[in-house]
This record gives C-alpha cells, structure tokens and sequence, in this order.
C-alpha cells in the first residue's frame, strides 16, 4: 500500500513539475502589444531633465483632437524584497490641444509639475502612453471619443477631463 502512495505522489509531482515545462517549450512565447492596433501612438518620447517630449503619430483614417497623454513614473526599488513606506510614484496627464490630420504627427512637450525627487533606495521608471482623444468627423456615437474604453481607469485617478466626463 505504501507503494502505491508513493507511486501515486510521484506521478503527481511529475506530472506537475515537468509536464508545463514540456508544453510551454512545445510552443513559442507570444508576445502581444497592446496597443499594437491603436490608430494614434508615441514616438521618440524621452525625458531630459524635467521635460518629457515626443511625437504623437495618427496612423488613423480620421482627424483626432486634444489627445491625452499619460506620463507615469513608477518606482523601482533596489531592494524589492523589502521597499521602503514611501513610494514616490506618480502619474501625470497632458493634453495636447489642437487638431491632429490623417497620418500626421505633432510633437509635444510638458515641463513636470515637480521634479522627481533623487533617491538612493531605487530608480525611476517613466513610461508614456496615450489615454484619451477624439476622432474628428466620425458620426458614429461609439467612435466619437477614445474615453470610452478606459473610463474605469481613469475614473479612478480621478484623471477624467470635463469632455470625458460627459461623454
């Protein structure tokens, strides 16, 4: 009987331990971006000093206006095991104004609020994406604006512009 459990734990273990190795090499990783299919994306964005610039691209078939962008500074701690009470990290909305064509870009450029604070305990990682903006000339009410499918997040941070808001 004693066997038999013995057996049994084995082929468990070996089951369980060996089986997911064998079937995650079988297939490869796919790596899959987000945002890949989004019409409007970042270009060239990096940061020097307190100013965080780049390009916004419109790969789209449509005009888009006053386009959103989300600066995020995450912090990463030496020791992440043990980070410190104080995490410093931040998020900043930009909005840029104007009118943007089909397959056109327009470059931005934001000062900071405050410059991030200089610690030995870990780095900051800044991170910029688009959060919002509106097609111009589309007439179809689900397509109209952008704020739509990230509403959640952005209700949360309390990020929402008074045009999402009411959209």
């Amino acid at each position: 009987m004693r066997r038999f459990y013995i057996l049994v734990i084995s082929l468990a273990l070996f089951s369980a331990g060996i089986w997911p190795v064998v079937a995650s090499a079988a297939q490869p990783p796919q790596v899959v971006d987000a945002h890949a299919q989004d019409p409007i994306t970042l270009q060239s964005v990096k940061m020097e000093g307190t100013v965080v610039s780049g390009d916004i691209v419109n790969h789209g078939n449509h005009s888009v206006r006053d386009v959103t962008v989300l600066i995020q500074h995450a912090f990463a701690w030496k020791n992440e095991f043990r980070p410190g009470k104080n995490d410093p990290s931040r998020a900043e909305f930009y909005t840029v104004t104007g009118e943007i064509s089909a397959g056109g870009s327009k470059h931005f450029s934001m000062h900071l609020a405050e410059p991030l604070p200089t610690r030995t305990d870990g780095t900051f990682v800044t991170r910029a994406e688009i959060a919002r903006y509106t097609q111009v000339g589309v007439a179809t009410p689900g397509a109209l604006s952008h704020c739509a499918t990230r509403d959640g997040a952005l209700a949360e941070s309390g990020g929402l512009s008074p045009h999402c808001a009411g959209a």
